[in-house]
């Protein structure tokens, strides 16, 4: 299960310290987890967010303090965490908006760059990842961050 535990378990924890990007496509409860350390770390990431789970996710609210129970206000949700994060639409049925950041340069910036090519980008690993896979190392390997992780 990707969760804090990953980050620190003895077992995974070289798998996120080597992942120097994460997606997850329909990841269900794992969304937060995958937005919130992404973030910390200052890797890029995507989700295609699915399943809002209101019931479970209390802390979750609008812009007007409301709770998060419609999938727009999930995205808009996880806009707004951060100046980086960004959205897109993929060019497929069903579910199919990318909320993503490109991370952060070493320089504590953001990352920018076309937000079509970044979608197509995330669209291309999504689609070679099992839906199950919480995390993939694709490229070279990334330094593990000491950001705290923020609570989502």
């Amino acid at each position: 299960m990707f969760d804090s535990s990953f980050l620190t378990d003895e077992s995974t924890r070289e798998v996120w310290a080597s992942t120097p990007l994460v997606v997850g496509m329909h990841p269900d409860e794992a969304t937060d987890p995958i937005v919130s350390h992404s973030l910390a770390a200052g890797k890029p990431w995507a989700v295609i967010p699915c399943c809002v789970f209101p019931g479970l996710h209390p802390h979750r609210r609008t812009a007007d303090g409301q709770l998060v129970k419609t999938h727009e206000q999930l995205c808009d949700y996880y806009m707004r965490l951060d100046p980086g994060v960004r959205r897109a639409q993929l060019d497929f049925e069903g579910r199919n908006t990318v909320i993503y950041s490109l991370g952060r340069p070493a320089n504590g910036g953001h990352a920018t760059s076309d937000a079509a090519a970044a979608a197509a980008a995330a669209g291309n690993a999504a689609g070679a990842m099992d839906s199950a896979t919480p995390a993939a190392a694709i490229g070279a390997p990334s330094s593990p961050s000491s950001s705290s992780v923020p609570q989502l």
